[in-house]
């Protein structure tokens, strides 16, 4: 399964947009289902100016250097795990990790070149 998708924010002062393109291939085994997946997320500089840039001004009163970040691609890995409790009910949990690009991981803002995010949920099923 391959899917594609592009977000333009909608704040009214990025003004940046995202895309991206992920590859999963679901693996089912009765009432446990397993999504791994790869994909790549792109963020527009406007996009990552707004989240990881430091402007002359914000760098006057933080003492962060002044930083204005390119456009940039970061990879990541994900994995879903869902089980089917009951007819209605289900239960999920997902890891992804990204490498952050180095125009976000170069920001005085960023101490990190990557980035794990956890969830956990449950569903119910009308």
């Amino acid at each position: 399964m391959c899917a594609f998708g592009i977000v333009r924010t909608g704040d009214r002062y990025s003004k940046g947009q995202t895309a991206q393109v992920e590859y999963a291939y679901p693996v089912v085994s009765g009432a446990l289902t397993l999504i791994p997946s790869v994909g790549d997320s792109w963020a527009s500089s406007t996009f990552s100016d707004y989240y990881f840039g430091v402007s002359s001004n914000d760098a006057a009163r933080s003492g962060l250097s002044y930083y204005h970040p390119d456009a940039s691609w970061s990879p990541y890995v994900k994995l879903i795990a869902s089980y089917r409790i009951s007819t209605n009910w289900s239960a999920f949990t997902q890891v992804r990790y990204t490498h952050l690009n180095k125009a976000i991981s170069d920001s005085p803002m960023v101490d990190s070149t990557g980035l794990t995010t956890y969830l956990v949920g449950v569903l119910y099923h009308f």
